[in-house]
């Protein structure tokens, strides 16, 4: 009788068990159990980009103005630092890891970073846009186009239609 009960409750209980986030989940699987917002991710304003040689992320409206430069994203070159601003505070995020294209970059290849600092994930998807041309030495910049995808707590908030690049 008493093990009829135990398995009748295992076989209610069990539905609820994936509810909560499990070692070996997906980070899409972990995103379905947290809440969708707009507000999370703010704007860089020059003073708080990384100076000189770096990547960045930029909405395309402000791209547009040059007057507006307001990041929302930025990392040193060597993408091993990079800065957002979440819930109005500036965060210094460390890059965890990085999926790179082979060979030199050319339109249409892709890359990705992931970064975390503290609760915070944020995962960054280029898409080469512009390369320099093979024949201007002085070119140093690959444009992109991005998607941004934070998770900080329970919230999640995905930018994509972002434009940017690496270069001095």
């Amino acid at each position: 009788m008493v093990k009829k009960v135990l398995f009748v409750l295992l076989l209610l209980a069990l539905p609820f068990s994936f509810a909560y986030a499990v070692p070996g989940q997906t980070p899409q699987e972990k995103a379905a159990q947290k809440t969708t917002v707009t507000n999370l991710i703010g704007t860089l304003n020059d003073a708080e980009a990384v100076d000189g040689c770096s990547c960045y992320l930029e909405s395309r409206q402000n791209a547009k103005n040059s007057n507006a430069i307001r990041f929302i994203f930025s990392a040193e070159l060597d993408e091993k630092e990079a800065y957002i601003k979440l819930d109005g505070k500036k965060i210094k995020l460390k890059l965890v890891s990085k999926v790179d294209y082979k060979g030199k970059p050319r339109v249409g290849k892709k890359s990705s970073r992931k970064y975390v600092a503290g609760g915070v994930i944020v995962v960054v998807e280029y898409v080469v846009t512009s390369v320099c041309d093979p024949q201007d030495e002085s070119c140093e910049f690959t444009g992109h186009s991005g998607t941004l995808t934070v998770i900080k707590d329970s919230r999640i908030q995905k930018m994509t239609k972002l434009t940017g690049g690496c270069g001095c």
